[in-house]
């Protein structure tokens, strides 16, 4: 459950590139939580996003995982197109969504082999990272379930995964 507090009523939006984030909680060693949540819910983990006067997004959570959770949530609020295109461009698929224009770029993520070598790292990744990551993903799926009307047509069914492709292009 996302507490959500305000303390204006701006409609300005402030973004956090996940791929920054989810780099640094890489590099950071956590001592994570044995009781994170339930598989559909953060059950006793709860995760507040307060948002100051300019629109930018501030995660308090219990633990790590539910703050991974919270950051995803308020990610895909203020930059859910940004987001599926910047996994579109690591998986090497823009063009499918978006035409010719991206084929070559498409070509350059599939010879770097991206999606695969993502996937591949996802099944040996330390398990703190594998949480992380996951509970980011759930708080986008959570946003997109909430708000079905902004998931843009270029979306892709997100896997944990596939966050690990953003990193590998912008690199």
């Amino acid at each position: 459950m996302i507490n959500r507090n305000s303390c204006s009523g701006a409609s300005v939006r402030g973004g956090v590139i996940s791929a920054c984030l989810i780099a640094f909680a890489l590099a950071y060693p956590f001592a994570l939580s044995d009781s994170l949540w339930a598989e559909d819910g953060l059950s006793d983990n709860q995760v507040t996003v307060y948002r100051d006067t300019w629109g930018v997004p501030h995660v308090y959570a219990n633990t790590e995982s539910a703050g991974a959770y919270g950051l995803g949530f308020a990610q895909a609020e203020d930059r859910l197109d940004d987001l599926h295109s910047a996994v579109r461009t690591g998986m090497g698929s823009m063009s499918e969504a978006f035409g010719a224009q991206y084929v070559q770029q498409d070509y350059l993520m599939r010879q770097w082999r991206n999606a695969e070598l993502a996937e591949s790292y996802w099944q040996t990744a330390p398990e703190h990272v594998k949480q992380l990551v996951g509970s980011f993903v759930r708080g986008v799926k959570a946003y997109q379930a909430q708000h079905p009307e902004r998931v843009p047509a270029h979306a892709v069914e997100l896997e944990p995964w596939m966050i690990f492709t953003i990193g590998r292009a912008m690199t």
